[in-house]
């Protein structure tokens, strides 16, 4: 399944949920809320983007 991601840039991603490696917290000092997350994608490349929490949250109702 595909999912819509937009980044902290405003970018609008379509990620195949098979493809997400893991999610890591950008900065540990903040709470979840505030931070943002950098997403890991499983490709050769290692291919990440930043996300930031409320799309993180939408896609966990999602998924």
């Amino acid at each position: 399944m595909l999912l819509r991601v937009q980044t902290t840039d405003d970018e609008v991603l379509y990620v195949n949920e098979n493809q997400i490696a893991y999610v890591k917290k950008v900065d540990t000092r903040l709470l979840d809320e505030e931070s943002t997350w950098q997403v890991f994608l499983t490709d050769v490349a290692e291919t990440s983007f930043i996300i930031p929490y409320s799309e993180l949250k939408r896609q966990k109702q999602v998924v």
